[in-house]
């Protein structure tokens, strides 16, 4: 009865939000006061109601409740109970109900911000109330967490592999307290647009910074856990869905960036609530994208073409409604703007130019493939060489805008970037020659160490010396993409690879450093067992303890890496397949820097999130 019980509140939440709809039809027989408390008295119900259904849905996996669907295809009785729990939004029914939950939270959080008028939070309210109800029409008729089975198996499914890992408690709610973030400044822009001047620029931004940083937080977290989970040495893969979660980034960069220019000039006013309509535009395109079953990635949800049709109907309902908004809004007066190539908001606009081309390499190289496959029936893969090619140069390009883009306008400064220029090509200089590498294969990762290296010593001038906050927080986020660029760039220079068939006793070198195969055990578990390796690593002896696994519920293989960290590098072992239970494939990857990549990731997220809860804000 607890499962129905859950069930009914999802109904209930549903219910709840065709109340205000129905009170703003009938607005003509009741008063705006009324209208209000309704809409706030129902936010808060809605919230608590799906939360009810969401611990229910929890209570489900940890009892092993086989006649819930959704529980007996994605659980086992011998599933550890915390990957029970994860196993919750490791499907896509579960995660559909985390997406409501949170975005009723969000609702919740708009609700109390007492820094927005009363009028516009109404508004807001009620286009937040409108999504929320479309998401909660689908999850229910087409994505409903508590359907039951009958009759229903016993013991016959098990939560992915791969998706037993801590990572999977922290990647995917922070990912969707970003995506589902986004559509506090999508609404926001909707009222600006449609009353030009009716809210302040800093309670926007605000509300881009939020989920901003935690999009920030859950792709950076999510780079780690496939670094050392899919054991291929890399922390980004250009996978589709991977590519999905960087456009938001990219263009809540721009939608950061742009309120900067708005605020120095009103020719920008309709570009900045463009970026940020096209922001939570791209949450729902990957969205889409996940959960309909066109991309084939390890992420993807679901196969199910009729969930596809509502998805699209939702995005192109969305679309359709932003284009209206933004074709009947009404025209502001521009001011005069003279250009010129030292005022404050150059750097600004050839940065922002370079990432609306990065978004749009990255639609293409998803979309291309996907029109080639239907129309010419001859399937297509983008590879690494592909993005690296057309996109390494213009990121590098808005990193060397990002050295000059403070206080550029003043004499002081533009004194400056000569000495800039100058130590970029000495660093290109040095590295050049610290490299046994070909100069032809190496000079971008060289430019980009360079250019990394520039931009950390200047952001950090900038943060010790600027007085004022705002370029403060600025500069030290600046500073965190140079940790990121210095961490990928130096990965990609000088990590290296070994790939050996190895027996107990057995010695390979990689970067002067000797490993020992010294045991390997079998180790049963209870929904796996786990051949345990024992290697011992260069003269301290440091022993690393990979595993093979083999999971008894679906019978499949996985390999659990062993990682070490040695001063500014990472020894990476892979446990791979053996034949004979005596010789057995070992992948080793010496990795320098590459946790710079994760700590440069982390630090902008969280500096982000405390920029965007400090209680004053002012313009940038």
């Amino acid at each position: 009865m607890l499962i129905e019980f859950g069930h009914y509140c999802l109904i209930f939440a549903f219910i709840l939000c065709l109340t205000p709809v129905l009170a703003r039809i009938q607005a003509f027989k009741i008063t705006q006061e009324v209208i209000l408390s309704i809409t706030y008295w129902t936010v808060s119900i809605q919230f608590i109601s799906l939360l009810i259904a969401f611990l229910v849905l929890i209570y489900g996996f940890l009892i092993s409740d086989f006649s819930v669907q959704s529980v007996a295809f994605h659980s086992n009785i011998d599933t550890p109970w915390f990957y029970k729990v994860t196993a919750v939004w490791g499907h896509h029914e579960g995660s559909m109900l985390l997406w409501v939950l949170i975005l009723s939270g969000y609702m919740v959080a708009f609700m109390r911000d007492r820094s927005i008028h009363q009028e516009i939070r109404k508004y807001g309210l009620f286009l937040l109330n409108t999504l929320l109800l479309m998401f909660l029409f689908y999850t229910l008729f087409a994505s409903n967490p508590f359907q039951r089975l009958i009759p229903f198996p016993i013991n016959s499914g098990e939560f992915n592999p791969l998706l037993q890992d801590p990572g999977m408690a922290i990647h995917p709610p922070l990912l969707f307290m970003g995506y589902v973030g986004f559509s506090i400044p999508f609404a926001l822009s909707i009222l600006s647009l449609l009353k030009p001047g009716s809210i302040d620029q800093p309670a926007l931004k605000k509300w881009a910074l939020i989920p901003w940083g935690f999009l920030t937080l859950g792709i950076t977290i999510g780079s780690f856990w496939a670094y050392y989970e899919l054991g291929w040495g890399g922390w980004w893969f250009w996978d589709p869905v991977e590519n999905a979660s960087l456009l938001p980034w990219l263009s809540g960069i721009i939608l950061l960036h742009a309120s900067f220019l708005a605020s120095k000039s009103t020719n920008f006013y309709r570009f900045y609530h463009f970026t940020s309509l096209l922001t939570f535009l791209l949450c729902l395109f990957g969205f889409l994208l996940i959960r309909s079953g066109i991309l084939t990635s390890v992420h993807t949800f679901s196969v199910d073409a009729s969930r596809g049709i509502f998805l699209s109907f939702i995005f192109l309902s969305l679309l359709i409604f932003t284009c209206f908004v933004w074709i009947k809004s009404p025209k502001i007066a521009n001011k005069e703007a003279r250009f010129s190539f030292v005022s404050k908001t150059t750097p600004l606009i050839f940065q922002n130019t370079l990432f609306v081309y990065l978004i749009f390499i990255l639609l293409f190289a998803m979309i291309y493939p996907l029109i080639n496959a239907y129309l010419m029936n001859t399937p297509i893969a983008v590879g690494q060489d592909f993005y690296i090619q057309t996109m390494g140069y213009p990121f590098l390009g808005a990193v060397l805008v990002m050295i000059f883009s403070f206080d550029f306008h003043k004499k002081s400064i533009r004194r400056k970037t000569l000495c800039y220029a100058t130590l970029i090509g000495l660093f290109f200089i040095i590295l050049n020659h610290s490299t046994p590498k070909p100069l032809s294969d190496t000079w971008a990762s060289l430019l980009g160490i360079s250019s990394a290296l520039v931009l950390i010593i200047s952001t950090l001038l900038h943060f010790i010396l600027s007085k004022t906050t705002v370029k403060k927080s600025a500069a030290f986020s600046h500073f965190c993409i140079g940790i990121i660029l210095l961490g990928a760039c130096g990965n990609t220079l000088w990590s290296k690879e070994k790939l050996a068939l190895m027996t107990v006793g057995e010695t390979l070198k990689i970067q002067g450093d000797s490993l020992t195969l010294k045991s390997i055990t079998p180790k049963p578990y209870s929904n796996y067992l786990a051949y345990e390796a024992v290697f011992s690593l260069g003269e301290n002896n440091k022993l690393l303890k990979p595993e093979r696994r083999l999971y008894y519920t679906p019978k499949i293989e996985h390999s659990e890496s062993a990682l070490y960290w040695q001063g500014m590098a990472l020894y990476y072992v892979i446990l791979g397949e053996t034949s004979d239970q005596e010789n057995w494939m070992v992948r080793v990857y010496y990795t320098p820097l590459v946790f710079l990549v994760w700590l440069g990731g982390i630090l902008l997220g969280l500096s982000i999130l405390w920029y965007g809860y400090k209680r004053k804000w002012r313009h940038p």
